[in-house]
């Protein structure tokens, strides 16, 4: 299990808390397993490309929340910290920046 995934994981599980769901609900919505939404949480499996922007939808984040750092660096992990709209404040500077955003 890497790093990434854990980290993925976590931050499903918050988002799925933000919204107030079970896993049983996000599972339903993204039509998975419980089973399966637990192994993404746990960073015991990563999600796959094809279930990254139904699971996004269904957390209703966008899929960027998903790929990290390598997307936007430490601006997306600083604006990860600062919540939802930190985040899509530090993921739209790091596209403005000249190499966007892949440092």
């Amino acid at each position: 299990m890497s790093s990434e995934s854990v980290e993925a994981g976590e931050r499903t599980a918050t988002a799925r808390d933000r919204l107030g769901f079970t896993q049983a609900e996000i599972a339903k919505r993204v039509g998975v397993t419980q089973a399966t939404v637990s192994r993404w949480e746990s960073g015991d499996r990563e999600l796959s490309l094809s279930e990254l922007p139904r699971v996004a939808a269904a957390l209703e984040v966008s899929p960027l929340l998903f790929l990290g750092p390598a997307f936007g660096g430490a601006d997306y992990a600083e604006g990860y910290n600062a919540g939802w709209d930190g985040c899509a404040r530090a993921v739209a500077a790091a596209a403005r920046r000249p190499d966007g955003g892949a440092s």
